[in-house]
């Protein structure tokens, strides 16, 4: 007979975790034409279906890229080439292709874009694509960018 009882203790460290989360957390409905968060009942509306991606979309394509030190690895460059130094349109639509691909396809939930239309109108870009999430439904996007 001890004087301590016998007490077993289980390392968790070697324990492996293994969620793999399919969302990209929480993510709250925005109407961006009034600049508003929606609500209902008083409380943000969340959202973790198609609308979440579409609302990640639109979030991404509205920030513009390293003009904060937070959007160093979030947004896109597309104003900084529409604004900046002029270069050939087909040199824009490629580069905007390339980087509205490489962009997208960092949410977990999209697995292809096909990139539909990018039309340069003024100091605006049309553009329209399809999106092709994890559980294979599609969806288009359209919109000006400027």
């Amino acid at each position: 007979m001890a004087i301590l009882p016998k007490i077993e203790f289980k390392d968790y460290s070697k324990d492996v975790i293994n969620e793999s989360k399919n969302s990209n957390g929480k993510t709250f409905l925005i109407d961006f034409q009034k600049k508003k968060m929606l609500r209902s009942n008083g409380k943000l509306i969340k959202t973790d279906d198609e609308r979440a991606v579409r609302m990640w979309i639109e979030k991404v394509l509205l920030t513009e890229k390293h003009k904060w030190d937070i959007y160093i690895e979030y947004g896109m460059t597309y104003k900084a080439d529409l604004l900046g130094q002029r270069f050939p349109t087909p040199v824009l639509y490629s580069e905007f292709e390339r980087q509205l691909i490489e962009t997208m396809l960092k949410n977990k939930q999209i697995i292809d874009i096909n990139i539909l239309e990018i039309k340069l109108e003024k100091h605006t870009l049309k553009t329209k694509f399809e999106v092709t999430l994890k559980d294979f439904t599609r969806f288009e996007w359209e919109g000006y960018l400027w």
